[in-house]
C-alpha cells in the first residue's frame, strides 16, 4: 500500500523537481536592441570617464544584458551556452568554481548549480558585484524564463526575460 501512495503522490512531486534539459535554440520572446556580449562585458562605452564604482556597476549591467539568441547543449555534467554573437562558456552544474577571461584584465568567476528544476549561474567579476541568472524551462518546453538580478554595494536590479524556442510561434 506504501509504494502505491509513494507512486501516486510523491515521485511526481519529486521528479518535477529535477534538472530539466535546457537543450535547443533560443530566441528572445521580446528583442531589446541587441549588444555584443565580449564588448559590453569588457566595458566597452562611449561614455566617458567614470569613476571605478560606476566603472563596475557598468560592467556588471553589461554582463547582464540581454542577449537576442543563445543556444545550449546540455549533458549529465556539463551546460553549454553559446551567445548568437559567438561568444561561449562552460557551466558545471553542482561542480567547481570556474573562470572566464575577457579582454586580458576582466576575470570572471562563476559557479552553476540545479535549484530543483532551475538552473542557476552566479558569475562574479573582479572588482565586485555579482550577477545571477535562473532559467526556467515552461512546461510546454516552448519557452524559457531567465531571471536576472545584478547586485553591487547597495545597488540591486531584477529583471525577467522570456526566450521562445527557435522554430516556434511567437506571441
Amino acid at each position: 500500500m506504501r509504494s502505491i501512495l509513494f507512486a501516486l503522490f510523491l515521485a511526481p512531486a519529486l521528479a518535477a523537481q529535477q534538472p530539466r534539459d535546457l537543450s535547443g535554440s533560443w530566441v528572445l520572446d521580446r528583442q531589446p536592441p541587441a549588444a555584443d556580449s565580449t564588448a559590453v562585458a569588457a566595458g566597452q562605452t562611449a561614455a566617458g570617464p567614470r569613476t571605478a564604482g560606476t566603472r563596475q556597476l557598468s560592467l556588471l549591467i553589461g554582463i547582464a544584458g540581454a542577449v537576442p539568441a543563445f543556444s545550449v547543449t546540455q549533458t549529465d555534467t556539463s551546460v553549454t551556452v553559446t551567445n548568437a554573437d559567438g561568444f561561449s562558456y562552460l557551466l558545471r552544474p553542482d561542480g567547481p568554481e570556474l573562470q572566464l577571461t575577457i579582454a586580458d584584465s576582466l576575470v570572471v568567476r562563476y559557479r552553476a548549480r540545479w535549484d530543483g528544476s532551475f538552473l542557476q549561474v552566479e558569475f562574479r567579476p573582479n572588482g565586485g558585484g555579482k550577477v545571477t541568472e535562473r532559467y526556467q524551462l515552461a512546461d510546454s518546453e516552448l519557452y524559457l524564463r531567465v531571471d536576472v538580478t545584478v547586485e553591487y554595494e547597495r545597488f540591486r536590479r531584477q529583471e525577467s526575460r522570456l526566450y521562445r524556442r527557435n522554430g516556434s510561434a511567437g506571441t
